[in-house]
């Protein structure tokens, strides 16, 4: 399994699924009011949450039993299975939210879109689990197909309902609930297909949700700590913050995108590999370090291009995303790393430490913003979101090393956690500036350069101190190869 065809095939294209709330944020700044963009922002936060709660994380145990349950011919009860589980979650759900509408206590834009925020949720869970399928059955050409075509459709839809038919915020999901119903109905027959009767069997359900129940409360608390942030963000300052919060969010997620990329790339090798670590101990190490290696910089690279992005995102309105955009973007670092340092606690089954994981960055979240939002407005909101990823990171990796012995470098993530540091308040000291609309973010050059620097001389403290020599050693001898492979490819 080739981690490089994984990273641009399967990794690439389940990123480009999620491409299409970023690549509609100028549409979006430019023809919604700054309050309407802060209520979509808020509505598409509780719709991952929506979908988190209705699934009840049977994606994940689909994922980690999918080579398992095929080798034992029980692959369709378990694809069955994932998608009985998440039909029951979005009942209960939808009871639960008639339950909270009854009683007078939904916001009125939130409970004029709760309906089509639903039906949002099913198709996207669905879409989700059509994916793995995709994406573990080893079919990259369809896989990739159904991945660009919910981002082309979404986007194109949701353009025809916000401009030519004025629908506003109700226009924007209506667009995501179309492109993704076509995105289901096509990905069908190669995922669900045609179920036999009974679809599945009450022991791979109870062993689904005995795997995934566990990590529902870690999974709520991630989401608190990520996503969440924009709802916190409402209660705390106003839809204005949350709007500006968001484009800096939008913007960081480009650089997610690659992140995302890796992971997608990585778990396929991680879980197959589980059971057979004890033959390579360093291998999760390795792993870690050379994600540290490679992605350290091109968080560097994004925050360096935030300014311009800013601009292309949204009007000047939205100036302040520039200075915070830096704790996001390397927060979108850590969010990666945690995925690697966590394949312990589900190497030996003790899922229920992620509550312990994400609990904890949670609440470092929370507390930053419940006692800096109101003398530090949108900055509190991003210094709580770095400072969560590099504690549930550090703390996932203590956990993992603990019940699973990965044999993670310390040294590597305190490196990483320092300059990680250093370079979110340097980019937010440097980006100032560009807060003002009168100054240009196109033709100023000094910040990029003292960012540039900033970024090239962390880069070089961390390969210098924080990665094991073998590793640099392996990763020149990777960058020698795919030198030689392209020259090639010229000729």
């Amino acid at each position: 399994m080739n981690f490089f065809r994984n990273f641009l095939i399967y990794g690439l294209g389940a990123a480009a699924s999620r491409l299409a709330a970023v690549f509609l944020v100028p549409l979006y700044t430019r023809t919604l009011s700054i309050e309407s963009y802060g209520e979509l922002e808020v509505l598409l936060a509780l719709h991952l949450a929506g979908v988190l709660l209705s699934g009840l994380q049977s994606e994940s145990a689909l994922l980690r039993d999918y080579y398992a349950a095929k080798e034992r011919g029980e692959l369709a009860g378990l694809v069955w299975g994932a998608f009985s589980i998440s039909l029951g979650g979005l009942i209960a759900l939808a009871l639960g939210i008639a339950a909270v509408w009854l009683m007078g206590m939904l916001p009125l834009y939130i409970a004029q879109n709760i309906g089509l925020l639903l039906v949002l949720t099913f198709l996207a869970q669905l879409l989700g689990l059509q994916l793995i399928i995709l994406r573990f059955a080893g079919t990259p050409i369809a896989f990739s197909v159904v991945s660009f075509l919910d981002l082309g459709l979404s986007a194109v839809l949701s353009v025809i309902f916000i401009v030519g038919l004025d629908l506003g915020v109700p226009g924007a999901i209506l667009g995501m609930v179309c492109g993704k119903s076509i995105c289901v109905l096509v990905a069908w027959l190669r995922t669900f297909g045609r179920p036999g009767w009974p679809w599945t069997s009450n022991a791979i359900v109870r062993q689904m949700l005995a795997y995934s129940l566990p990590t529902m409360p870690s999974v709520m608390l991630g989401w608190l700590q990520t996503n969440g942030t924009r709802v916190l963000l409402a209660i705390f300052l106003t839809l204005s913050d949350v709007a500006i919060v968001g484009v800096s969010i939008r913007v960081a997620a480009l650089y997610g995108f690659v992140v995302y990329a890796f992971r997608m790339a990585w778990e396929p090798i991680a879980f197959k590999n589980i059971d057979e670590a004890d033959g390579d101990p360093k291998l999760y190490a390795r792993a870690l370090q050379i994600y540290i290696l490679a992605m350290f910089p091109m968080a560097g690279v994004a925050i360096l291009a935030a300014p311009v992005l800013v601009s292309i995102f949204a009007p000047a309105e939205y100036g302040a995303a520039v200075a915070i955009t830096g704790f996001f973007v390397i927060g979108q670092f850590w969010l990666g790393a945690t995925s690697i340092t966590s394949i312990g606690i589900h190497g030996a089954r003790v899922t229920s430490r992620l509550t312990y994981v994400f609990g904890a960055g949670a609440a470092i979240n929370f507390l930053t913003l419940a006692l800096l939002s109101q003398s530090m407005g949108m900055l509190a909101a991003a210094i709580g979101f770095l400072a969560s990823q590099i504690v549930g990171t550090i703390l996932a990796a203590w956990y993992s090393e603990r019940h699973f012995s990965t044999n993670f470098h310390g040294r590597s993530l305190v490196c990483a956690a320092i300059a990680s540091a250093i370079l979110a308040v340097g980019s937010f000291e440097i980006y100032r500036p560009f807060a003002d609309p009168e100054v240009s973010r196109w033709t100023t050059y000094l910040p990029y350069l003292e960012m540039a620097c900033l970024v090239a001389a962390l880069a070089a403290i961390i390969s210098a101190w924080g990665i094991e020599r073998e590793v640099l050693a392996a990763a020149n001898s990777e960058v020698r190869s795919l030198r030689s492979r392209f020259r090639v490819l010229l000729k």
